[in-house]
Formats: structure tokens, C-alpha cells, sequence
């Protein structure tokens, strides 16, 4: 989930706690590029490189369970 705390958006995985400081609030929302490893699961959810091999192999299986909110740039 990508949200603003303290002044600061960050990156949450929607698996284990992980969170990471991804840019300052005043960097509008689309500028904002997801970290790698991240897997952008569609509907604000996301999944740090920790948890994306699980991910990476459903995904295979089930192709189309992953959408992009946008498309990339």
C-alpha cells in the first residue's frame, strides 16, 4: 500500500510488516516510482521482495491476477 506519514509517502507490504520510505509528501503521487523488487499487485497492494517469490509463482499460474493501477512509464 503506497500512503503519506510524518511528511513522507511510503510503501507497505500487504504480507508482513515491511514499510519502506519511498519519497517526501510534496512529490505528487504519480512521480513516485515503486522500489524494485516490489510487486504491484493493483488495488493499493503491494509486495516487498521478501514475500514476492510466493507472489511470482501464483502470478504465474493465474496470468491477469495482477493489474497495474497505471501503466508503466
Amino acid at each position: 500500500m503506497l500512503a503519506v506519514r510524518d511528511d513522507r509517502w511510503f510503501v507497505k507490504c500487504n504480507e508482513c510488516p515491511v514499510r519502506m520510505d519511498v519519497a517526501p509528501a510534496r512529490m505528487p503521487k504519480e512521480h513516485i516510482r515503486m522500489p524494485s523488487g516490489w510487486i504491484d499487485l493493483g488495488d493499493r497492494a503491494h509486495v516487498c521482495p521478501q514475500c514476492a517469490p510466493r507472489w511470482t509463482e501464483t502470478l504465474r499460474g493465474r496470468p491477469g491476477l495482477a493489474t497495474r493501477i497505471r501503466p508503466r512509464d
